[in-house]
């Protein structure tokens, strides 16, 4: 597999590790790459720096 090893995506996915957002083609062409990140979860209404590494208990 290009780019990772066998299950790698797989584990990404199930640990959410990835974030989907709608396709944008301006996301992609328009926003500098270093940007694209911040600005996937903006359009979203997220505000990354309130994201946690952990999982916590209720």
């Amino acid at each position: 597999m290009p780019g990772g090893a066998e299950g790698q995506l797989d584990g990404e996915m199930t640990t959410h590790g990835w974030f989907n957002t709608p396709g944008d083609t301006a996301l992609l062409y328009a926003t500098e790459a270093d940007e694209r990140w911040a600005t996937a979860f903006a359009s979203a209404g997220i505000d990354p720096r309130l994201l946690v590494s952990g999982a916590g208990r209720a």
